[in-house]
């Protein structure tokens, strides 16, 4: 389900970023070009990973990688919400991670919040006004 993105995903990525109930959800709720995307905020080391279900992009994740752990967001293209794709991403994220996965979430993103808790990810603080969920996956061999 998770490929890395080709230049032809680049416009499905920023376009899918840039969707107002995204942009509420996000961060940085401007809107963003994919130079934005590209970096890690954190200042560690991004992968990202699009969905695709049957050669269709449904969705996209971050992976932040910093100092032996990394920070897993996640969107799901509108037309796909509600249907279990955004578990099905976040579950293989996690699955190629290999280290410890950490999500903040804003508190009124329910639906993330419900992802996150299907995922296997547990409440572990409040930060800078988000919810810190941690999951803890085994290392990478």
């Amino acid at each position: 389900m998770l490929f890395k993105p080709s230049n032809a995903d680049i416009d499905f990525i920023v376009s899918v970023r840039n969707d107002p109930e995204t942009r509420k959800n996000s961060r940085r709720q401007h809107e963003l070009t994919w130079l934005d995307l590209i970096d890690a905020p954190n200042g560690g080391i991004r992968e990202t990973l699009v969905a695709k279900q049957d050669a269709t992009n449904v969705g996209y994740v971050h992976l932040d990688r910093k100092g032996g752990s990394c920070e897993l967001s996640w969107v799901v293209a509108p037309a796909y919400r509600g249907k279990g794709i955004g578990t099905k991403m976040v579950r293989e994220a996690v699955s190629v991670a290999g280290c410890l996965v950490v999500a903040e979430i804003k508190p009124d993103n329910i639906a993330s919040i419900l992802i996150a808790g299907r995922c296997g990810f547990h409440f572990s603080a409040i930060h800078d006004g988000l919810l810190v969920m941690n999951h803890n996956t085994p290392q990478r061999g």
